[in-house]
C-alpha cells in the first residue's frame, strides 16, 4: 500500500486541534519535550516545512507526561480520532465527603463508552475502602429516575442543603427520605435524608 503524500497544512492543522482540545501551550510542552523552543512556533509559521519522526516521539512523550495520559504520535498528527476527556475535578476524603479540586490539580482522563455527560471523581486514602483503593477514579452520571429505585447502590448523592458525599443509598423511615451508609472507612451513617440528587457509579478506573 503506498503512502499518503504529506500534507504540511494538514500536519499544522492537526497539531493546532490537538493543543485546542487539550489546552497545551507552547513552553510548557516543548520543555516537558526538550525540545528546541519555538519549534511548534516556526512549523505553524511556515518557518520549518515538517517536523521529523523523532521530534514527533518526543511531543509524544511530553505530552503524555503534561497530561497523564497516553499520547501518541498518530495523535498528533491526527490520523486517529482525539480522545474524548473528562477532568478529574473532584475528589472522595474523609467522611466520604466529595469535595473540588484546585484547578491545577485537575488531570483528563479519557472518557468510558456511552458516558458522555459523566463525572470524574478520585478516591483519596481509605475513605472507599475496602469497595475502592486509593487512586481509584468513579465515574457517575446523573439518574433520570425515581430515587427509589437508587435504593441499594453505592452513588454519588447531595443532600438536600447539604453536601455530596460518597454512600450506599438506604430506605428511610420515612416517605422520600433515605438512610446513607458509609463505604466501609466513609463516615457515620446518616438517617432519614431528603436528597436533591443521586450519581450512580456507572464507571470504576483501578489504580494500578
Amino acid at each position: 500500500m503506498r503512502a499518503m503524500p504529506y500534507d504540511a497544512e494538514q500536519a499544522r492543522a492537526a497539531l493546532a486541534a490537538f493543543q485546542a482540545s487539550t489546552g497545551l501551550r507552547d513552553f510548557p510542552w516543548e520543555k516537558a519535550a526538550g525540545v528546541a523552543e519555538r519549534v511548534l512556533w516556526k512549523f505553524r509559521d511556515g518557518q520549518t516545512a515538517s517536523l521529523s519522526r523523532g521530534t514527533y516521539a518526543k511531543l509524544a512523550a511530553g505530552a503524555s507526561r503534561l497530561l497523564g495520559r497516553p499520547v501518541s504520535e498518530a495523535e498528533l498528527r491526527g490520523e486517529i480520532p482525539p480522545q474524548r476527556l473528562v477532568g478529574i475535578a473532584w475528589v472522595v476524603g474523609t467522611g466520604g465527603a466529595v469535595l473540588p479540586l484546585p484547578r491545577l490539580d485537575v488531570r483528563d482522563t479519557p472518557i468510558p463508552p456511552g458516558l458522555d455527560g459523566c463525572r470524574a471523581i478520585r478516591i483519596s486514602g481509605d475513605a472507599g475502602a475496602p469497595m475502592f483503593e486509593s487512586g481509584d477514579v468513579i465515574f457517575v452520571a446523573a439518574t433520570e429516575s425515581p430515587l427509589e429505585r437508587d435504593v441499594g447502590r453505592v452513588a454519588i448523592v447531595k443532600v438536600k442543603d447539604g453536601a455530596q458525599l460518597l454512600k450506599r443509598v438506604l430506605r428511610g423511615t420515612r416517605r422520600d427520605r433515605f438512610d446513607l451508609v458509609g463505604v466501609g472507612h466513609g463516615g457515620e451513617p446518616l438517617a432519614d435524608q431528603e436528597l436533591e440528587h443521586v450519581e450512580p457509579i456507572r464507571w470504576i478506573m483501578r489504580n494500578g
